[in-house]
């Protein structure tokens, strides 16, 4: 729901009171030792308003380039995409238009006159037309009128019918997506339904039957796969120093026996196949050979 904020600060009343109040502050000497005299610099600010705009412009396309690129590029995208659906609406219907040239040449011919209301009243007062129909049905012209109006009636209601089921069955579509965007928010904090939906790859795999958080994950694949890269070196960062510090806290007996065995030296060269292969199976274990 959009709230509107009312930024009349003052009403009559209160704009009269001030301004009486200014009034008769303006009488009064101004005190001596310049309590009043403007503070410095505030003049040159005031005097600089150039200066308040660059740091506005700056402020903002740091925003725009940092914090918020990705909501500020979907919502410029957006806004390209509609322009141009329509632009290529209105170039359809003036194709359109052109297609109806043509006809609407020839009955102006055949009716000679020249503007719409004309023709429309031309068409009305023609029951040449009507009279064959009606003859080749055994029906009178009133009657072959009725059942047209009754078929078009009929076909307005189907088409009424059509787009309330339509309707409906959007809304329905989108009360699924708004439940499946809680579970995938729940998953990905930054995710946002209004945001996702102008992206085009998403939309598309939702138009094609897939689920909100499936879809999100297949267009921002890169961006969770380096997400999760990132959290898996950080746990392993974790895990290592959890276990250097572990290793740093044991007894000096079990420092003093795995000193013994780094320090423990072989004669690789003489050693047997039994002896390789026992060695072998230690250093898959863990264990420092050398």
């Amino acid at each position: 729901m959009y709230k509107y904020f009312d930024l009349q600060l003052f009403d009559e009343a209160g704009a009269q009171a001030a301004a009486g109040e200014s009034a008769s502050g303006s009488m009064q000497a101004a005190p001596a030792d310049g309590s009043n005299a403007p503070i410095a610099g505030e003049d040159e600010a005031q005097n600089n308003p150039a200066d308040s705009k660059e740091d506005l412009d700056a402020e903002f396309e740091k925003l725009i380039k940092g914090k918020y690129k990705k909501q500020f590029g979907a919502r410029t995208k957006n806004i390209i995409d509609n322009r141009l659906k329509n632009l290529k609406a209105s170039e359809q219907a003036q194709q359109q238009l052109k297609q109806y040239e043509p006809l609407m040449e020839k009955l102006f011919l055949r009716y000679g006159v020249q503007n719409l209301e004309a023709l429309s009243k031309a068409i009305d007062n023609d029951r040449t037309y009507l009279d064959d129909v009606a003859m080749q049905q055994g029906v009178s012209v009133e009657q072959l009128l009725k059942m047209r109006r009754l078929e078009l009636d009929n076909s307005r209601y189907r088409q009424q019918q059509e787009a309330e089921q339509q309707r409906l069955q959007r809304a329905k579509i989108f009360a699924q997506w708004e439940e499946q965007a809680k579970q995938a928010q729940a998953l990905y904090p930054d995710f946002d339904l209004q945001t996702e939906l102008e992206n085009e790859t998403f939309r598309d795999l939702l138009k094609r039957g897939i689920d909100v958080r499936a879809a999100y994950q297949v267009a921002h694949f890169d961006d969770i796969q380096a997400g999760a890269v990132q959290a898996a070196v950080q746990d392993t960062k974790q895990r290592v120093t959890a276990d250097i510090q572990a290793r740093g806290s044991r007894p000096l007996e079990n420092a003093a026996g795995a000193q013994a065995a780094v320090t423990h030296k072989y004669d690789f060269a003489n050693m047997t196949k039994a002896q390789r292969d026992e060695l072998e199976r230690r250093a898959l274990n863990g264990e420092k050979i050398f």
